[in-house]
This record gives C-alpha cells, sequence and structure tokens, in this order.
C-alpha cells in the first residue's frame, strides 16, 4: 500500500509493472518537430508494430463492409473500397440447422488470408458504419468473417451464428450490429485505433518518476534512475515541442524521485507540485551511435534555449531574480538581443546559477527567523525587498 500524490505512489517502472509506456500521437508531434519525421521513425517506430496495428485497422473495417486497395495507405484518397475482397466464400445454407461451435470451426478450416465471407443469398445485412448492405467484390451479399494475424473467430459472433442457422434474418442483422459494435467503437472513439497505428510500448528501461528541482544539476542534466547516461524525458500532455526533451542523465536521484534544474521546467511546461516525468533510455533508440548523437543534439534543453528570441528559461522567476538580488548579481545578459548563441547564453546562466548554488546568502534569502519579534520582521522585510 502506498498512500496517494507520494512520490512511491506515482512512481512506475514499466519494466516490472508490465503495463508498458506508451507513446501517444502528441508525444509523436511534440518529438518529430524536433528531430524530424525520418528520424522519429528509425529512432521510435518498429515496423513489425506498425503492420500489426494496420492489421487491427483493417479487420476492423473489413468485418463491417470496407477495405482497401493497399492496407498500409488505409484512409488515404481514392485507396477506400466500399465492397469486401472474395478471398474464400461459403454459402450460408450450408450452415442451416448447425451449432454455433460447428460453424465457427467450419469457417476457421474454410480461411484464406484470415477472411471468409458467408454468401447470404438475397439477405441483405447492413454495415453500421456505412449504412449500407455489404457487398462483396462480385456484388454478392456477404456476411464477412475476419480475424487478425495469429487470431480466431471471436466468440461475440456466436449469437451470429445462432440466427444464420435459422434464417432469422431480422435477428441476424441484430446479431450483427452486436457482434462488430467492438469493432466501430475501436475506429470512431476519440482514441481510435487508427491514431494508435504508431503508437509504441516500452518496458525495460522506461519509467515514469515525480520531478524536484535540484539547482546544483545543469540545464541540460537530469538526475534519475534510468540505467543509461542520457534519457529522453517528457511530462503528459504533450502540446507543445519542449514537452519532450533529451537529457545528460548524471544519477545520484532520490528514490522514486527525478530531479532537474529549476530553471529548465518550464520548457517541460512544469512545476514541482508533485508533477510527474515519463522516461526512456536511449539504449531503447532504434539508432546508430552518431544518429543518437543528432536526436540529442535536435532535441535537447540547449537546442531550444531561443524561443522565438526569448530566453526559454525560467531566469525570469521571482526566485532566481530574488537569489540573484541577494547575491547582487547581475543577470542583464541573460538575454539574446545582442546576438549570442544558446550555447553561449546557456554559460552565462549556469555560472551565475552556480554562484547562487555556492553563495551563503542565497539560503537566507527565504529562511524566517523566529528568534525574536525583530529577527522575524527583519527576515519578512528581506523576504519582500527580494522580490518574493
Amino acid at each position: 500500500m502506498t498512500l496517494p500524490q507520494t512520490a512511491e505512489h506515482k512512481s512506475k517502472d514499466y519494466g516490472l509493472e508490465g503495463n508498458g509506456r506508451k507513446y501517444s500521437t502528441l508525444f509523436r508531434h511534440a518529438l518529430s518537430s524536433k528531430v524530424g519525421d525520418d528520424l522519429y521513425r528509425q529512432a521510435i517506430i518498429r515496423d513489425d508494430v506498425r503492420d500489426q496495428h494496420i492489421d487491427e485497422v483493417a479487420t476492423s473495417f473489413e468485418r463491417l463492409g470496407i477495405s482497401f486497395e493497399n492496407e498500409h495507405d488505409l484512409l488515404k484518397e481514392d485507396n477506400i473500397k466500399g465492397v469486401v475482397p472474395n478471398r474464400e466464400t461459403v454459402d450460408a445454407r450450408e450452415f442451416s440447422f448447425k451449432s454455433p461451435a460447428v460453424i465457427r470451426r467450419s469457417l476457421t478450416n474454410r480461411m484464406k488470408d484470415n477472411a471468409v465471407n458467408i454468401d447470404l443469398g438475397d439477405v441483405e445485412l447492413v454495415s453500421p458504419m456505412t449504412g449500407e448492405p455489404i457487398k462483396d467484390e462480385s456484388g454478392r451479399n456477404v456476411l464477412p468473417i475476419r480475424v487478425e494475424d495469429g487470431g480466431a473467430i471471436p466468440y461475440r459472433y456466436t449469437d451470429v451464428f445462432k440466427q444464420l442457422a435459422v434464417d432469422n434474418q431480422k435477428n441476424l442483422q441484430v446479431a450483427y450490429n452486436k457482434a462488430v459494435a467492438i469493432d466501430y467503437n475501436n475506429l470512431t472513439a476519440k482514441d481510435n485505433i487508427i491514431k494508435n497505428i504508431d503508437t509504441m510500448t516500452f518496458f525495460e528501461g522506461a519509467k515514469t518518476e515525480m520531478v524536484s528541482p535540484d539547482p546544483r544539476l545543469k540545464l541540460g542534466q537530469i538526475s534519475t534512475s534510468v540505467p543509461d547516461n542520457r534519457v529522453l524525458t517528457h511530462r503528459d500532455p504533450c502540446v507543445q515541442s519542449g514537452n519532450v526533451i533529451s537529457m545528460e542523465n548524471v544519477g545520484g536521484n532520490q528514490p522514486n524521485m527525478t530531479h532537474v534544474n529549476p530553471l529548465m521546467i518550464n520548457q517541460v511546461d512544469g512545476d514541482f507540485d508533485s508533477d510527474t516525468l515519463g522516461l526512456n533510455q536511449y539504449g531503447n533508440l532504434r539508432l546508430t551511435d552518431q544518429q543518437k548523437d543528432e536526436f540529442f543534439a535536435k532535441s535537447s534543453v540547449y537546442e531550444q534555449l531561443n524561443r522565438y528570441g526569448e530566453v526559454f528559461l525560467a531566469t525570469d522567476s521571482s526566485h532566481f531574480k530574488a537569489a540573484a538580488l541577494v547575491n547582487n548579481l547581475d543577470t542583464s545578459n541573460i538575454t539574446f538581443a545582442d546576438g549570442k548563441s544558446n550555447m553561449e547564453l546557456a554559460h552565462i546562466v549556469e555560472d551565475l546559477n552556480a554562484q547562487i548554488v555556492d553563495s551563503p546568502k542565497s539560503y537566507g534569502a527565504y529562511a524566517l527567523s523566529f528568534e525574536n519579534e525583530n529577527t522575524l520582521k527583519e527576515s519578512l522585510g528581506r523576504l519582500a525587498d527580494d522580490g518574493d
């Protein structure tokens, strides 16, 4: 048992829990906007998994009476067919007064390329997707039976086979609608399986941990338990490009915690009120060492420091300003107005940050002294003077 809202409760090691870290469409768009679609696909997308997802989509569509010229193109223009292919066809009269189990076994044995059609003769079966009778390529009224690679005819078709056996046309439509309802929903829901085609799942080296600040770290460093010297980190939802970042892992984190420099937290649109970060080791990227270097350079904290001419760091926060003020540090040079490069600005910020961390004055900037009434007033006044 773990208490809610604690680091222990929020942290997950997907290599142990078995759920897997799924990378969504938002994640894909955020990261590929930095590294490019080609490099993203090389790094993240597994062709065998993508083919499996496409097969799942195409199977659901064919159960609803829709097929494609090329399955991999799916819903592209001029690729959609309002009929199903007739790889193998069985006359419905063969199943008269047969049990569902016998029908199911017979259809399984007759399948060709995971498909078999039942010729319904004059009986029209209407697709919930198109609102039209389902036809094969020869114009026959059919009931399409489809399975995914390695799959079997779903048992939810049992009532369909019952109605087919007794030639109950009205109840056959009702039973069919129920059998394909899951396919219809999977294709039309907000989080549908079409969006899932490029969604990849990672286990080993993938984690979720609560994030906390550590100003001792450099801007591009992270302290986490992921066993790799580079990690890909993100904060859900990935609604902007900055939400996905590559960072250098220096280790030394507290249990169930990931630590970052507080000045970079706005890049992932986060804060430190129990936010979590998704983490993945660079070893999971399907890239050469040279490609990983390119991937890292294009998606690092330093790469996105200049955001339309503005400094994309929390250097305008009251905490940083107060700490700089109490140490008499000049922050006016934290700007791109003079044409400095990202790394030149990063060195300036990291140097100021190091001076703040090393200065005893910084640790009194927010301290309240309750020794007596006067010390409390003085420390409160210092807080006000420092801008908090």
